[in-house]
């Protein structure tokens, strides 16, 4: 995407497409943050590999951690939205 803007000269279109792509990616960075604390919060020391040295404890807690799976889906279909954004983005400033 960089090369495409380098090629053609700064109007304002061009510049507003690059602030509405920054916000998006932005955004995508932010949602990766938000997930990464929240299961952090919740399952930090047990699902590193070296556990919380309570064996039965990491086991649990990683058992739950499968049960996160709406979580999951749900952080998928944030990232994907934000992808689409900055691919429609990129289709538009090529033009």
């Amino acid at each position: 995407m960089v090369t495409v803007w380098q090629n053609y000269a700064n109007g304002p279109e061009l510049v507003e497409l690059g602030t509405i792509t920054m916000d998006a990616i932005k955004d995508w960075r932010q949602e990766l943050l938000n997930f990464q604390s929240k299961i952090n919060k919740k399952y930090a020391t047990n699902l590193c590999p070296a556990g919380s040295s309570n064996w039965f404890k990491d086991a649990s807690k990683k058992i739950v951690w499968l049960k996160e799976k709406e979580d999951i889906v749900e952080l998928r279909r944030r990232l994907h939205t934000f992808s689409d954004t900055v691919m429609l983005l990129s289709d538009v400033a090529q033009k």
